[in-house]
């Protein structure tokens, strides 16, 4: 499930009232869904790359001589991404380099995410079709 941030407030206080909304909700559905909320809005999130302990070594994408080394670092980021709850969808057209470049330029600088996503139950999902050329060609075209 792709988490779409968005505002989930009422006008009054802020945020909305389970309470109003399924009169009766006990406390602990009423958190779950104050979870969701946190989740959905975007209101807690933290950048992604602060989460990880021990903290990522990373290795420059530059310095990546070949696609088994790539595809070497690139499985244990994606292991490491997967304990968080956050999920890489890769296109066709991306190699491992380019994948694990995508990840490291890209991603882990600007992504933010819940702190207790996985907790929660929700995954984030990130996909490489969304900077691929090639992706974008093939749907102006409908190929």
């Amino acid at each position: 499930m792709a988490i779409r941030k968005g505002d989930f407030s009422d006008s009054q206080n802020g945020k909305r009232s389970w309470d109003e909304v399924l009169p009766g909700i006990d406390e602990k559905t009423k958190r779950m869904y104050e979870e969701w909320d946190e989740v959905a809005s975007g209101e807690k999130d933290v950048p992604l790359c602060t989460l990880f302990d021990p903290p990522l070594k990373l290795e420059l994408a530059d310095a990546i001589v070949d696609e088994a080394a790539a595809e070497s670092l690139l499985t244990a980021l994606l292991e490491r991404l997967t304990t968080h709850n956050v999920e890489i969808d890769i296109c066709d057209h991306f190699t491992a380099i380019e994948t694990y470049r995508w990840l490291v330029e890209v991603i882990l600088p600007e992504a933010e995410i819940h702190p207790q996503l996985s907790r929660i139950g929700f995954v984030d999902h990130y996909s490489t079709w969304e900077d691929c050329k090639k992706c974008a060609a093939e749907f102006e075209t409908g190929e």
